[in-house]
């Protein structure tokens, strides 16, 4: 109602019990409008992923968004339930890729019924989840620049997937919206790991975080953390106006 009587509007303070708004008949300058942003996450953090879920439902709570690497649709379930009305586009091959050295690079039978297990996991809202099965540089191409309030990344977890994702959706992401994923693990490499109580399994080569370190870099970006997850940490950040 604000906006339509034609103020801008803008995030002072928002936490999961409420908030201030910031209303103006003049739009703010782009870097004040960056520095209230930088102190909204300066001071909201997210220990862990689920709570990364809702501070997309508190700045972009009828949005839309992207999520690259879906699987069995477990965090599209999580994103889906704190989501006030987003939609959410879920992108994933759903397919054995040649090539692809990782604890989920298998058959593409074991990849249907991930597909299906997504399906189940986000019918409650399938008016507001809509699934891609495609290659994630190829599906960013159907979008415009500047489409998306958030991208999450959570595909191929090697340095050259990561690079790849990330130069193909951040065009995608709106001016003020949050660019984001998961596996910001403390040191890339090699990862085993056990699933299930049984032995350890080969995860495959990471290179999430020296990726996602070079790219903040370079655009001069300041890279965000949660605060409660000791190993598999997500990554956020926020794109300039």
């Amino acid at each position: 109602m604000i906006k339509k009587a034609g103020f801008f509007v803008y995030a002072n303070s928002i936490h999961k019990h409420g908030g201030f708004l910031f209303a103006t008949r003049e739009e703010m300058k782009e870097d004040k409008r960056n520095v209230e942003m930088t102190a909204l996450l300066n001071t909201r953090t997210c220990p862990d992923k689920r709570d990364l879920a809702s501070l997309v439902n508190e700045l972009f709570p009828s949005g839309k968004g992207v999520e690259i690497g879906v699987l069995n649709g477990e965090y599209s379930k999580i994103i889906l339930e704190r989501w006030e009305s987003g939609q959410l586009f879920m992108v994933d091959a759903w397919r054995h890729l040649d090539g692809y050295i990782d604890m989920n690079g298998q058959d593409d039978k074991y990849h249907h019924d991930c597909l299906v297990n997504a399906c189940k996991n986000t019918k409650q809202w399938e008016n507001r989840a809509h699934i891609i099965r495609m290659d994630s540089v190829a599906s960013a191409n159907m979008f415009p620049d500047e489409y998306f309030d958030f991208v999450y990344i959570d595909a191929d977890h090697s340095y050259e997937g990561v690079v790849r994702d990330m130069k193909a959706w951040w065009p995608k992401v709106k001016k003020g919206g949050l660019f984001c994923g998961d596996d910001y693990i403390p040191q890339d490499g090699d990862i085993w790991m056990t699933v299930a109580g049984k032995e350890s399994v080969y995860a495959g080569k990471f290179g999430v975080r020296k990726a996602v370190n070079e790219f903040m870099e370079k655009n001069g970006l300041k890279v965000y953390e949660t605060t409660n997850e000791p190993y598999w940490k997500q990554w956020y950040t926020f794109k300039p106006f």
